[in-house]
């Protein structure tokens, strides 16, 4: 909402902006697939999942998960990594990996029709994005009871509280997604937690809910420009 107050033409036309958020399908993720198992990414049975989805670019601030994964090993040597997408940055960010001697701990699965197995999987979902609108793949993740480390950043600070509902940290750092990191394998209590808070604010986003905002607004439009 912040950004939209601040947008250029909130202030040319002196409106309020209305803001409607991306809605979920519950059904969705009431799917019965299999989970995915560790040997399609290489990985120890009893590992320590850290994933993401989106885009492979430099939005993302995937550079700045990779910088993190030496100090996260040090901690947690059974902790494994996965990026879910494709995008231009992927052959640096595969170089960057070798470069540091983790590759096989980061496994790139690509652009995938099949996502929830994997997100099912998952211990923790990081996203670690320079900007965001309003991402929606967080919702996803706490709808499949996957605790979220986040960037402290507009959109995302809507969905995560840090310590309340999740883990939020400073964009481009490092060693910050790297202490959040740690902290959720150490403290399992704390993961359970912060899913049990976070998925007591999905209803709001239920696609029948969004709709009603939708018809609401429209309805508001109608009645502003009908005859009188």
């Amino acid at each position: 909402m912040k950004a939209l107050r601040s947008h250029p033409g909130s202030f040319l036309f002196r409106k309020n902006p209305n803001l409607i958020h991306n809605a979920i399908y519950p059904q969705a993720f009431e799917e019965t697939d299999d989970l995915i198992t560790n040997h399609e990414v290489h990985f120890p049975k009893d590992c320590f999942l850290i994933g993401s989805i989106g885009r492979l670019t430099n939005q993302k601030g995937y550079r700045y998960l990779i910088d993190a994964i030496p100090e996260v090993l040090e901690q947690v040597p059974n902790a494994y990594f996965i990026l879910i997408g494709e995008g231009e940055n992927r052959a640096s960010l595969e170089q960057q990996a070798i470069k540091m001697g983790i590759n096989e701990h980061l496994a790139f699965m690509g652009q995938r029709e099949r996502v929830l197995p994997l997100l099912r999987r998952m211990d923790v979902f990081v996203l670690p994005s320079i900007y965001e609108g309003f991402p929606t793949v967080i919702l996803e993740s706490i709808a499949c009871g996957v605790p979220v480390i986040a960037t402290n950043i507009p959109g995302t600070d809507e969905l995560i509280k840090n310590g309340e509902n999740g883990w939020l940290v400073p964009p481009k750092n490092p060693q910050a997604l790297a202490k959040a990191i740690i902290e959720s394998y150490q403290k399992p209590d704390l993961r359970k937690k912060f899913t049990e808070k976070a998925s007591q604010n999905l209803k709001r986003y239920r696609i029948e809910n969004i709709a009603k905002e939708y018809l609401s607004l429209y309805q508001a439009i109608s009645e502003k420009h009908s005859p009188r």
